[in-house]
């Protein structure tokens, strides 16, 4: 949900929105923050981390105890 509002937040009002480091840092990663700069979609974004959550998925299956 947070994503939601921060997209709608930075479409909503352009150049009063600016997206921080410390918001890379809060989700994570930098991609999502050009995606938002670069107009991507939220679905987009889902499903972009989609794809590297079930890899992610796979990798630790074998680290799983129980």
């Amino acid at each position: 949900m947070g994503l939601h509002i921060v997209k709608t937040l930075y479409d909503m009002y352009p150049g009063q929105v600016t997206v921080t480091p410390f918001f890379n840092n809060l989700i994570g990663n930098a991609w999502i923050s050009e995606g938002i700069k670069n107009g991507m979609t939220v679905e987009e974004m889902k499903d972009h981390w989609e794809a590297e959550l079930e890899e992610f998925k796979k990798v630790r299956k074998d680290y799983l105890l129980y």
